[in-house]
């Protein structure tokens, strides 16, 4: 049996998850990025959730997340649920999307470990070898600058999704929160310069 996750109201978090086997079935094109940021966007709404940062590469997900309501793990059953239905269709997949073990979901506790974890997040691409700075990354990221003010609009992606179901709405969007403790702590500009700098640092270390 699968032990219950502790989950507290307010915890700020970051999500990983992984394919199956790790296929390339979240290789950076349009659709796929389209579909995964629509879900998103989608059920961060239902669920409240507030949405810090994202990369999503070719083979996982990296997401740090804040829970007001306790429903992260609503959340993440649905965006899973729903981003694999989508991509069974884009991909022409049969079998399943998500590799069976759960997400990994790693609790920040400590403002040090929530910048260290954005930057994490966006450095991702280069720690994995693909490109030499996180700007690079062809794919859904984020940058320090658009911490707290990137807004995506997104439309409902062609495929799965019905245009009659009205929990479909044509557009959706997708703000950038900043976590509630550094906003509460920091200016804005503080919180993304400690990032960038903390970023700096993880991809001078990844290149060497």
């Amino acid at each position: 049996m699968t032990e219950p996750r502790f989950v507290r109201p307010g915890d700020t978090v970051m999500v990983t998850r992984r394919t199956l086997r790790r296929h390339h079935l979240f290789r950076p094109d349009p659709a796929i990025r389209q579909l995964y940021l629509y879900v998103l966007a989608v059920c961060a709404k239902q669920f409240g959730i507030l949405v810090h940062a994202v990369t999503l590469m070719s083979t996982h997900e990296h997401l740090v997340i804040t829970d007001p309501k306790r429903r992260y793990p609503d959340f993440l059953r649905d965006l899973h649920r729903l981003v694999s239905l989508g991509a069974k269709v884009l991909r022409k997949w049969e079998g399943p999307v998500w590799d069976h073990e759960k997400s990994s979901v790693v609790r920040l506790l400590t403002e040090q470990a929530m910048v260290e974890k954005l930057a994490y997040v966006m450095a991702n691409p280069v720690k994995a070898g693909l490109v030499a700075q996180a700007r690079d990354w062809p794919g859904v990221t984020v940058l320090p600058h658009e911490l707290g003010r990137r807004t995506w609009v997104i439309e409902r992606p062609r495929v799965f999704f019905r245009a009659d179901n009205a929990k479909w709405p044509d557009t959706v969007e997708l703000t950038l929160i900043l976590p509630p403790v550094l906003a509460e702590a920091y200016r804005a500009e503080e919180v993304r310069q400690a990032v960038a700098d903390e970023l700096e640092r993880q991809e001078r270390e990844a290149r060497a």
